[in-house]
């Protein structure tokens, strides 16, 4: 029967396994393998003992852990606890219980308990591990918002009871304002018409964070300013003096994310009770339509989020007659004229001056009626003050209302004109006519192609032809606003003519193998563009005698053997963008002589490829002939035959031949190829690569590439599947191969060379590998820490299997502590493995009382674990099936002279169990994943525990009689037992 839970490579017996047999299933799993799993024989019955203490509590940081000793523990001694951290003794913590702390975090712990009593050695018990510590939880409530969801009023936070004390709370409101991270909060306007929260958050040491959000508030309802003061007005009550309005301090205050929000006032004048057109400022100058009439002003508050609120002031006594204050007619713009029209009311018979101001400076010179704005005004508001006086009588003055800020003037534009051909080549000329006011700055920008397209004329390039162009004039003055005027469009540009187009003329002798050259002459016209002048592009053709020679269409031309007594003529033909092709033809030359032509070269200009030296026909005879290879005008060293084969430096270089005639008591002559294209880099030769081997998990492919050239040459490999060392000649199929074809490319690579690429056909897919060897695990009973006369020690049951791979890759288990005393058992064979592949397995178990010899055990993790080369790690695996489950018979071991002087000699301070090790069954480079160890307990009937009792009485009597020797030299080699 499987046991809940027990999926760990080892198991301690409970008082519930009494007289229980065990057993453990190993499963291994590996990408692209058979999952394989092997079942080991069953222990003997588990013996009484003392259980392992269990530690009961919450694994967190805060609470109380409590030791509980295990059942069947001796009786009549004093327990004793020590604590520990992850295997780490606590120092102080020897009580049964312990309080955990911040410094557990994330540890494992344990507790010890010792059994001790005058006269008798110590006994101890380690418990399992318990969870690993994780943090404790604050205990926390719901905040609760108090207070009265308005803009302007104050809303405070309850966070309720937190703890345990102290810890650090942090609040954060919902809201717009600046002081949201505080218990209270003052709502702003912003926030009308939101609901708002606030968060509360507790931190303390070793404890989980903890943040909690409150319940939405109701709808924020607008604010009411308070205090909102009536206003008062200030100043004398007659025409032409000022009244000013005292609104008053508004409130509340509100700060929005970026500082204060002021409360917006606007102002409305009131005649007797009726609003004033367009007297909305702060001040207000009477005029003679007020006299006799009394003025009050009203003050309209208003902010996000409050209720506008207006308060009107208290009316002023009867205006009082005046002289009226000048009003400023015209725009304050630059440019236009402002004209000052004095107030009525004014002292008659006076002399009236002018006094211009910019913003509250007076300007020299500015004394007229009316006044120009400059570009010095732009931004300012201007005054004027009307100054009246009179022989004899004191000078009176009144100063205008402001004017509104100055702009900038607009300039009189008009339309431009294009005149001239739209041609390529020609020239355009615009017209921008009569712009103002004077002096202005013009600017020009045409649509063409022609880099030089700012100014007032335009040269028509070919980009330009099959477009319209236009032309766009700007006119800029310091104080006006910059103005555009754009040009109708041309007629869609016409092709240009080449102009000069002169006819060619040919130089050097007509005569069989001398060069001629054609001097096409300066074409024109000249053409720029972005990216520099455009030339003509110009093509040759050579005319013999009036018919065209195939290929001869180069600037020079070498007569050759044929054009013997025909004239030669050359025609050159120029072509630019935009402009019409022109073609124009030399004068003949004087009938070609005969001579010497020049070598020609065959073959392709390739790395690796044969140049051939042909001599043209007409040389002297008898002459001996020799050969010199040029690379771009250089000779070639040793390059003097009639081949030559170009190498990697020759790439991107062309080639030249000269053949030099000689003969003795004669001058030597020579003559010079035409030179071939550039060199280019080879091509390799590579032939479809071959896999060799099967395609099986764990087997070994290689690649046959065949035979590449030209030698030598390096070949790079890389294959389709997952192995890393996938960039050899051989490959090593893995699991993850499993379920797909392998392929190979082969890469040939050569200086000078172009690299080629040859692939392989596919392998068949790949089958599931199985695992070999997959060896039965074994049970192992090792004994408690110690035992004595107090209590018998439950063993501890180690699952064991090991395998070999082949002879030569096994290896000894890695030797048991030094403090443990090794039994030796005979190995038995799985009888369905291989003989290649022996499985060892040993099975003691203690039965009854009695002195129980440690068994030494090579323990390896089951999961993520790369297995070394203890075992199976050889060149090759054999892939053989799943072996059946072996039967391994359990052996009971006793001491004849169990006693109080029986010591198990202690190999660790864990607690007795059972521990299940597969033995490694795949290579380094695969991990095998097992899964968690399952082991199962029968209940065994009373015929059998019957049955084992009469066996273990026999091998002990057996052991006894056989043993004394061995028992003789191990007490020998350990020394004296406790109390003994």
């Amino acid at each position: 029967m499987a046991i809940p839970g027990a999926t760990d490579s080892t198991y301690v017996p409970v008082p519930g396994d009494l007289a229980a047999s065990f057993t453990v299933q190993v499963t291994g799993t590996r990408t692209g393998y058979i999952t394989v799993a092997r079942t080991s024989a069953a222990t003997a019955p588990v013996a009484a003992g003392w259980a392992a203490p269990t530690i009961s509590g919450t694994a967190s940081f805060g609470s109380t852990l409590t030791a509980v000793p295990g059942s069947g523990g001796p009786t009549g001694v004093t327990l004793g606890y020590q604590w520990y951290r992850s295997g780490v003794a606590i120092d102080g913590a020897t009580a049964a219980t312990y309080v955990l702390v911040n410094s557990d975090y994330s540890s494992f712990l344990t507790v010890q308990v010792s059994a001790s009593r005058p006269g008798h050695p110590t006994e101890s018990r380690t418990s399992l591990p318990t969870a690993r510590v994780t943090r404790a939880t604050l205990v926390w409530s719901r905040p609760t918002i108090t207070g009265t969801a308005k803009a302007g009023s104050t809303l405070t936070v309850d966070p309720g009871t937190w703890g345990p004390s102290p810890l650090i709370q942090r609040y954060w409101w919902s809201g717009s304002g600046p002081g949201r991270n505080k218990a209270s909060y003052l709502v702003t306007g912003a926030d009308a018409g939101k609901t708002l929260t606030v968060q509360v958050s507790g931190t303390k040491l070793g404890y989980y964070y903890v943040l909690r959000t409150s319940a939405p508030t109701a709808v924020v309802q607008p604010g009411t300013f308070s205090p909102a003061p009536i206003p008062t007005v200030t100043g004398t009550h007659n025409v032409g003096s000022t009244l000013t309005a005292d609104p008053g301090v508004w409130g509340p205050d509100d700060r929005g994310s970026y500082g204060p929000v002021p409360v917006t006032l606007k102002y409305q004048w009131y005649r007797s009770g009726v609003a004033i057109v367009g007297a909305t400022a702060s001040a207000y100058v009477p005029v003679a339509r007020d006299t006799a009439a009394t003025l009050t002003v009203q003050v309209t508050g208003s902010r996000i989020g409050y209720d506008t609120l207006t308060r009107a002031s208290a009316a002023t006594a009867p205006v009082t007659a005046g002289w009226e204050v000048p009003v400023i007619t015209g725009t304050a713009s630059v440019g236009s004229t402002l004209t000052a029209v004095p107030g009525s009311g004014g002292p008659t018979g006076a002399t009236l001056g002018y006094q211009w101001y910019r913003s509250g400076v007076a300007l020299d010179g500015a004394t007229a009626a009316t006044y120009v704005p400059v570009a010095a005004d732009v931004s300012e508001n201007l005054t004027v003050q009307v100054i009246a006086s009179r022989p004899g009588c004191p000078t009176e003055s009144r100063t205008s209302i402001p004017t509104a800020a100055v702009i900038k003037g607009t300039l009189a534009r008009f339309t431009p004109t294009i005149t001239g051909t739209a041609r390529a080549g020609s020239t355009l000329t615009v017209d921008p006519g009569r712009w103002g006011p004077s002096p202005l700055v013009l600017r020009y920008s045409w649509t063409g192609s022609n880099p030089v397209a700012n100014k007032a004329s335009y040269v028509v390039t070919g980009e330009d032809a099959g477009k319209a162009l236009t032309v766009t004039v700007s006119g800029t003055r310091l104080g006006y606003f910059y103005v555009l005027g754009r040009s109708a469009p041309t007629a869609v540009v016409a092709d240009g003519t080449f102009s000069p187009a002169p006819v060619p003329i040919v130089t050097g002798t007509a005569a069989v193998g001398s060069t001629l050259t054609a001097d096409p002459g300066v074409w024109g016209p000249d053409e720029q563009s972005r990216y520099g002048p455009v030339p003509v592009t110009l093509k040759y053709q050579w005319y013999r005698s009036g018919v065209a020679i195939v290929g001869a269409t180069a600037s020079t031309y070498v007569p050759v053997a044929r054009d013997t007594a025909g004239t030669l003529a050359v025609r050159v033909t120029g072509t630019r963008t935009g402009y019409n092709t022109l073609a124009r033809a030399s004068a003949a030359t004087a009938p070609v002589a005969a001579g010497w032509e020049v070598p020609t070269i065959t073959g392709t200009a390739s790395v690796g490829s044969t140049l051939t030296a042909v001599p043209g026909s007409g040389s002297p005879t008898p002459v001996t002939l020799g050969y010199q290879w040029y690379r771009s005008g250089v000779a070639v060293d040793g390059a003097t035959a009639p081949t030559y084969v170009p190498v990697a430096s020759d790439l991107s270089a062309t080639f030249t031949v000269q053949v030099t005639a000689s003969r003795p008591g004669y001058a030597t002559d020579s003559r010079t190829s035409i030179p071939t294209a550039a060199v280019i880099k080879g091509t390799l030769v590579g032939p479809t690569p071959r896999i060799i081997g099967s395609a099986r998990v764990g087997s070994t492919l290689t690649v046959d590439p065949g035979t590449w050239g030209p030698s030598p040459l390096k070949l790079r490999y890389l294959w389709s599947g997952s192995n890393p060392e996938r960039y050899k000649a051989s490959y090593v199929v893995t699991g993850a191969d499993a379920g797909t074809t392998l392929r190979v490319t082969v890469t040939g690579i050569k200086l000078g060379y172009f690299y080629a690429l040859r692939r392989s056909a596919p392998t068949a897919v790949v089958p599931p590998g199985a695992f070999g060897p997959a060896p039965v695990p074994t049970a192992t009973a090792s004994p408690s820490p110690s035992a004595s006369p107090m209590a018998t020690a439950a063993p501890t049951a180690t699952a064991t299997a090991t395998a070999t791979a082949s002879p030569s890759a096994s290896r000894t288990p890695s030797a048991s502590p030094p403090a443990t005393s090794t039994t030796s058992r005979t190995p038995i064979p799985d009888p369905s493995a291989s003989k290649e592949s022996p499985v060892a397995a040993t099975v003691p178990a203690a039965v009854g009382k009695g002195h129980v010899e440690p068994q030494a055990s090579v323990q390896t993790p089951l999961t993520g674990t790369q297995f070394d080369s203890a075992a199976g790690t050889g060149a090759g695996y054999p892939a053989v099936e799943s072996p059946e489950e072996a039967a391994i018979p359990a052996e009971a071991l006793a001491t004849p002279d169990a006693g109080p002087s029986s010591t198990a000699v202690p190999s660790s301070t864990a607690a007795p169990g059972i521990t299940a090790t597969p033995s490694p069954s795949a290579k380094p480079s695969e991990p095998v994943a097992s899964s968690a160890s399952q082991a199962s307990n029968t209940a065994s009937f009373p015929l059998l525990l019957l049955v084992l009792t009469i066996c273990g009485a026999l091998v002990a009597g057996a052991l006894v009689w056989f043993g004394r020797p061995i028992r003789s030299a191990l007490v020998r080699r350990r020394g004296p037992r406790a109390g003994g």
